[in-house]
């Protein structure tokens, strides 16, 4: 799952090299109705923005990517960060619900036949 962690939130560093540094570590729980957590394991961004891409990513948002292996049902989605320069931390609960996977369906439509019916020269429709 990929959600979005807004870069106002987060403490930039412009380091010697003239690029923005920026660290923060992502997780992602998922709380089924019954059963265990399931948890991704977390990871860590390193970002290193030239001045056009931090442009960019201000005006957008900073991505972070989990993995977390889901059958279908209902489930409490817990998102986490922290920035490792500032030590903030953020969290959000949401819900999700993963259907089951369908095949897909291919059904094969019949050619379509030229009309027979003679149409009646009509006037155009005035406007």
């Amino acid at each position: 799952m990929r959600f979005a962690v807004d870069p106002r939130t987060i403490a930039f560093d412009k380091k010697d090299d003239g690029l923005e540094h920026a660290e923060i570590s992502c997780i992602a729980w998922a709380f089924p109705v019954k059963g265990k957590p399931i948890g991704s394991g977390g990871g860590t961004v390193n970002a290193k923005l030239d001045a056009e891409t931090f442009k960019k990513v201000m005006q957008s948002a900073l991505p972070c990517t989990q993995s977390v292996d889901l059958v279908p049902g209902n489930y409490m989605l817990r998102l986490g960060v922290i920035d490792q320069l500032s030590k903030r931390i953020g969290a959000l609960t949401a819900w999700v619900t993963v259907l089951r996977k369908q095949k897909p369906s291919f059904r094969r439509q019949p050619p379509v036949q030229p009309s027979r019916q003679k149409t009646r020269n009509q006037p155009p429709n005035p406007i």
